[in-house]
């Protein structure tokens, strides 16, 4: 009778901080994903467009909730991935651009009423920058 021996090796890396790592950020992605889609304010997540020497020039809107829609009229499906330009021409001679820029540039949270002549409204803005350069508005 022949017998035949084969080497294997197994490994085992412990994972338990990693899986349980993960599953703590997927519980706080849905817990904001919950207060983004029932807030009762419209949220805009926007990421800051810069010329090449650095200038401000616009915001691509990356996300918004279905509040908008009721605050401003514009639907959320035709607004992002859009310029925020678009819905506020003249935004970079708008006197609340200086509150957006600060916050981008600085990292400085703003709190400030306002009126979007094309939107036709007064607003309470809000504005927060994130650590990847991103204000949430309000």
């Amino acid at each position: 009778m022949k017998i035949e021996c084969y080497r294997r090796c197994l490994v085992f890396k412990d994972q338990t901080k990693e899986y349980k790592a993960q599953k703590a950020l997927e519980e706080s992605e849905k817990r904001f994903r919950q207060l983004f889609e029932n807030s009762i304010s419209a949220i805009l997540i926007l990421n800051a467009v810069f010329d090449e020497n650095g200038n401000l020039l616009d915001f691509i809107i990356i996300d918004v909730n279905s509040s908008l829609e009721r605050h401003t009229g514009l639907y959320p499906e035709k607004v992002v991935g859009h310029y925020f330009s678009e819905f506020i021409p003249d935004l970079l001679k708008h006197p609340s651009f200086e509150h957006y820029k600060n916050v981008v540039l600085n990292g400085i949270s703003a709190s400030f009423d306002t009126y979007y002549e094309q939107l036709v409204h007064y607003y309470h803005i809000i504005l927060i920058r994130s650590k990847a350069v991103r204000l949430l508005s309000n």
